[in-house]
């Protein structure tokens, strides 16, 4: 897929990305008061999904600091407030969609040991006074000497996310003549609709095989393509790792090209 970063106001810059689309499993939806896409792998009975959001809506036009300002507002509101549970609301299984989201690895590490020490756990580390007699026996000379996490996850692994939902496609190698005109879009250029928009909340999947005078009326028209519709995470986004039982975000990240070496 082409990737859409905004080195400045009236241009963007199309960059190669290897992607991933998933044809189910997933859930979409958009928050009008974020004015963000969302999308989350697993539903609401996983213990573990991941959610991307997107300012704005696919095929509009945003300015290149509406990234900063979403994660702004996100991180302003923890995970709890009406904010997070408006846009987890608005995650619905959408028929007939399928997303598409740039295949990319997580991985951070963090030495939590402080944290922990200010948590009352000062005698963990303390060879002196710690007493893991449980997991050493009657010795006493096993103590943590540091504590770390380690978090990592791939969109797409080798064997898996449920490989019956997905396929992973790549870009083709354009020409010299077709690079040099794909590299630049302006704002004023860019075709507004080269993306079927999927927010309309009368999801009409499931009437598109009843007769034409039985479908309701967003049922009838035409369909512009016999390709599925797609929704593309195809510009900078916010992801989050969430654990559904506790509603506690574990870790989030920024997905932007334009930022990579």
């Amino acid at each position: 897929m082409y990737f859409v970063v905004s080195p400045n106001v009236r241009q963007r810059r199309l960059v190669p990305v290897p992607a991933v689309v998933y044809k189910s499993g997933f859930l979409a939806g958009y928050d009008p008061a974020l004015d963000a896409t969302a999308a989350a792998l697993g539903n609401t009975n996983s213990v573990i999904s991941t959610l991307f959001l997107m300012p704005g809506q696919q095929g509009n036009v945003v300015h290149a600091d509406d990234l900063e300002k979403l994660e702004q507002r996100l991180l302003d509101a923890v995970p709890t407030t009406p904010t997070w549970n408006r846009v987890l609301r608005t995650l619905l299984p959408r028929t007939g969609l399928e997303l598409q989201i740039p295949r990319f690895s997580h991985k951070s590490t963090f030495n939590v040991s402080m944290s922990l020490k200010k948590m009352g756990l000062k005698d963990l580390f303390d060879g002196e006074h710690a007493d893991l007699g449980g997991l050493n026996g009657p010795s006493k000379d096993l103590y943590l000497s540091d504590m770390v996490q380690l978090n990592t996850f791939v969109t797409c692994g080798e064997g898996g996310i449920g490989e019956q939902h997905h396929i992973e496609e790549y870009p083709e190698t354009l020409s010299v003549s077709q690079r040099r005109r794909a590299r630049w879009l302006n704002d004023w250029d860019e075709p507004r609709d080269y993306q079927r928009a999927f927010h309309d909340p009368h999801d009409v999947g499931d009437a598109m095989h009843l007769p034409l005078h039985l479908r309701p009326r967003q049922a009838r028209l035409p369909s512009r393509s016999a390709l599925p519709a797609r929704l593309k995470f195809d510009r900078p986004f916010l992801y989050f790792v969430r654990h559904n039982p506790s509603g506690m975000i574990l870790y989030f990240g920024r997905y932007n090209p334009r930022l990579l070496p």
